[in-house]
């Protein structure tokens, strides 16, 4: 949300912008194919459910609770002293006091620590945004090259419209 994508892309563009615009457009095709690829084939070497990103949140996390104090109200409430803001997890709900849970879709640390606690997987409470199969899906459809023009189906209305630079 920080980033500005439009001078990312600037920057990865940088010697192709001199081209003419369909070299451009080639160009544009040709690397995304290439991002395509290479996610697609990263997607299938992850051994975990989730992304690596997402694993390595949840790692991270549940290192810091380690020494987390745990106090069940019932099934699905847990108390979590922490010794700081300490929090209020909610596994039904999947809400904690501390926001994490529900600003991430992921266990937040006291989440994690209440899923030890009752010893149930923490990854069936993370969104399926974060799964493997969700990152595949979006990385599946293939980037085709554009055909040369001599193969262009263009009608004949749109061949006799006449465009102008802008002023």
């Amino acid at each position: 949300m920080t980033t500005n994508i439009a001078k990312c892309l600037n920057d990865i563009l940088k010697d192709a912008r001199v081209l003419p615009v369909t070299k451009l457009v080639e160009h544009i095709c040709g690397l995304l194919q290439k991002w395509f690829w290479e996610r697609r084939e990263a997607t299938t070497k992850m051994c975990t459910p989730l992304t690596k990103w997402a694993e390595k949140r949840l790692r991270r996390r549940t290192n810091k609770s380690r020494c987390y104090l745990v106090h069940p109200i019932n099934l699905y409430e847990h108390h979590v002293v922490d010794g700081y803001l300490n929090g209020l997890v909610n596994l039904s709900d999947k809400t904690c006091t501390c926001r994490k849970f529900q600003l991430d879709q992921l266990p937040c640390r006291h989440a994690l620590v209440a899923c030890n606690l009752r010893r149930i997987s923490c990854y069936d409470y993370c969104s399926p945004y974060y799964y493997k199969e969700t990152l595949a899906t979006v990385y599946a459809d293939s980037i085709y090259p554009v055909s040369p023009m001599q193969e262009w189906d263009v009608p004949d209305d749109v061949q006799s419209v006449v465009v102008l630079p802008p002023k």
